[in-house]
C-alpha cells in the first residue's frame, strides 16, 4: 500500500469530494479547517495558500500545511501541519494532527501519515522537534505517534475535556 501525502492541487477536486463523503461520519473539522458547504474548490485553495504563509489569520491561528493521503488516487487520511505551537497547540494539538477515514482505519495509514509528516517538518519546515498530542484512550493514534519515534512527555487535563491528553515528543535527526 503506497501512501502519497501532499498538498491539494487544482486537479484535486473531485477525489476532495469523495474524501469528505468518506469522512461524513465525524466532524468536518476531522477532513478539512477549511472547506465550507457552497465554497468554491479555487477558493479553498487560496485559503490553504494563504494558511502556509500565514497570510489572513485569525489571530488564535498559526501558519499550517494541510497535507492529504492519497492512497489509489482517493484520500483516505490527511495531516495538520503546525508550522509553530501558540499555547493552546502546546497543551494540546501539537505541530501535527491527523485524520484516517474510518472504513481505511487499522491499515497502517495513520502511522504512515505520522511519518511523512515528520519529513515534511523537517525537510520543509526545518523543525528540529515536533510535538504531537492525542486522547489518553485513542490506542490507533498513540500507537503510531510511538512507531514513529514519540516519547511521552507527560498525560495532561485540558479544561472542558472529559479525556486527558497525552504529549509526546519527536527529535527530527
Amino acid at each position: 500500500m503506497k501512501i502519497e501525502l501532499r498538498p491539494l492541487n487544482e486537479n484535486d477536486e473531485n477525489a476532495f469530494m469523495k474524501g469528505l463523503s468518506l469522512f461524513s461520519d465525524m466532524d468536518d473539522d476531522w477532513y478539512s479547517f477549511v472547506y465550507q458547504k457552497g465554497m468554491s474548490f479555487t477558493e479553498q485553495l487560496k485559503i490553504l495558500d494563504d494558511n502556509f504563509h500565514g497570510r489572513n489569520l485569525p489571530s488564535n491561528r498559526v501558519p499550517d500545511s494541510m497535507l492529504y493521503a492519497f492512497l489509489d488516487g482517493e484520500i483516505v487520511g490527511r495531516s495538520s501541519i503546525r508550522h509553530d505551537l501558540n499555547d493552546f497547540l502546546k497543551a494540546r494539538g501539537g505541530h501535527i494532527g491527523y485524520a484516517v477515514a474510518t472504513s481505511f482505519r487499522k491499515l497502517g495509514i495513520a502511522s504512515e501519515i505520522v511519518k511523512q509528516s515528520l519529513v515534511y517538518c523537517q525537510q520543509i519546515l526545518g523543525l528540529k522537534k515536533v510535538l504531537i498530542t492525542c486522547g489518553e484512550n485513542n490506542h490507533g493514534s498513540y500507537k503510531a505517534i510511538e512507531k514513529n519515534g514519540g516519547v511521552l512527555e507527560n498525560i495532561v487535563d485540558i479544561p472542558g475535556e472529559t479525556e486527558r491528553t497525552k504529549r509526546y515528543w519527536i527529535e527530527l535527526t
